[in-house]
Formats: C-alpha cells, sequence, structure tokens
C-alpha cells in the first residue's frame, strides 16, 4: 500500500511537472503570435505611408493642372493686350507690364511651393518608406531569433515532455502491475480465509467428536464401575451366608 501511494504521489508531481511544460509551450507560442501580428502592423503602416505619397502625387498633379490654367489665361490676355497696344497710353502698358510680372511671380511662387512640398513628400515617404524598412527588417530578424529560440525551446520541451510522457506511461505500468499483484496478494488471502474457515469448522466438527467420545468413554466407564460394584456386593453376601 505504501510503495502504491508513492508510485501515485510520484505520478500526480510528473503530471503536474507536464502541465506546466504545456502550459510554456503554449505562452511561447503567444508571443510568436504577437511578434507576427507587430510585424503586421509595420507592414500597414508602410501601405499607408504609400497611399499617403500616392494622395500626395494626385494634389501636386491636380495643383500642376490649374498652374498650366493660369499660365494659359495669362498668356491669352498678354497676347490681347499685345493685339490692342496701340490703343493704351504707355502708363497703362507699364501698368499692365507690372501686374503680370506680379502674377508671373506669384504663380512661380505657387509653382514652386507646390513643388517643394511634393518633394518635400517625396522625402518624407523614402524616409519613412526607409525606416520602416528598417523597422520591419529589424523586426522580422528579431522575430526570426526569437523564432528560433522558441522553435528549439519548444524541441526541448517537448523532448522532456516524451521523456516525461514515457516516463508517466511506465510507471502507470509499474502501479498497473502492482494493483494487479495487491490484486491477487488479496485473492490469496481471501482464498486463505476461506480454506482457514473451512479447517476452523472441521476442527469444531472434530472437537464435538472427541467430546462426544470422550462423553461416552466416560459413560462406559461409570457403567463398567457400576456393574463391577454390584458384582463385588453379591459376592460379599453369599460368603456371609
Amino acid at each position: 500500500s505504501t510503495r502504491f501511494h508513492t508510485l501515485r504521489k510520484f505520478i500526480n508531481d510528473h503530471a503536474e511537472q507536464v502541465q506546466k511544460e504545456k502550459e510554456a509551450v503554449v505562452f511561447v507560442n503567444e508571443k510568436r503570435t504577437d511578434a507576427q501580428d507587430n510585424l503586421e502592423e509595420i507592414k500597414q503602416a508602410v501601405d499607408e505611408a504609400s497611399n499617403q505619397l500616392q494622395a500626395n502625387m494626385e494634389s501636386y498633379r491636380l495643383h500642376e493642372r490649374q498652374v498650366d490654367n493660369e499660365v494659359y489665361e495669362t498668356d491669352a490676355r498678354v497676347a490681347v493686350e499685345l493685339e490692342y497696344t496701340d490703343d493704351f497710353t504707355e502708363h497703362q502698358l507699364q501698368y499692365m507690364a507690372f501686374c503680370r510680372d506680379v502674377e508671373e511671380k506669384a504663380l512661380y511662387e505657387r509653382r514652386l511651393t507646390v513643388s517643394r512640398k511634393y518633394e518635400f513628400s517625396k522625402l518624407m515617404f523614402k524616409a519613412s518608406k526607409d525606416l520602416y524598412k528598417e523597422m520591419a527588417d529589424e523586426e522580422q530578424t528579431l522575430y526570426q531569433r526569437r523564432l528560433a529560440i522558441v522553435t528549439e525551446e519548444a524541441k526541448k520541451l517537448q523532448g522532456q515532455l516524451d521523456v516525461e510522457l514515457k516516463n508517466q506511461e511506465e510507471l502507470e505500468n509499474d502501479v498497473s502491475r502492482v494493483k494487479n499483484a495487491i490484486e491477487h496478494h488479496l485473492e490469496v488471502i481471501n482464498q486463505l480465509r476461506t480454506i482457514r474457515a473451512e479447517e476452523v469448522k472441521e476442527e469444531e466438527a472434530l472437537a464435538r467428536y472427541l467430546n462426544a467420545v470422550i462423553r461416552i468413554q466416560r459413560w462406559w466407564r461409570y457403567k463398567l464401575w457400576l456393574k463391577s460394584k454390584k458384582k463385588k456386593r453379591k459376592k460379599g453376601k453369599k460368603g456371609k451366608k
């Protein structure tokens, strides 16, 4: 019984260890999933930056068309002014030339601003793309390292788990053998008890028989003693006569 209790306790302790190792494997798999989620977030950020660049390029193309329209309108107005130059005074021509210079300067500054915004957006996109790529590469490298470590750890844990399961199976086999041995011993004990009970019954019956024989012997001795006593009395009476 003590050996069976010790084996059962040993199996329970190893079962707890196996459960802890299973939980460790689950924890490692969760960390691996978190790393994959982080990588997906980085890829999504790069896609958002790419979409933003496309939006900026579309905005630049709209500004460029607007500027081209303004240039076309300015050229048309200048053509009209040249056509009717003789009808304007020198002062009016100078004023129109001044206004045209101001408009062209403002137009140039607007185009320059748009161009600078576009170049800045390209630089920002390139920088962000490089940064995201570097972050993604670093995250991928870290992920690969963590994955390798986790995989190696998982292999070790799986190996330990296999060993523990094998040991547990052997212990369960030992427990089964011990149970069978105990059951066999109990059966033998029960058989011995049955045999002993039958022997006790036989002994009791024999004792009753012996007691009966003893009582019969005593009775016959008593009868013989009475007979012998009567004979002695008869002989004594004959002698007196």
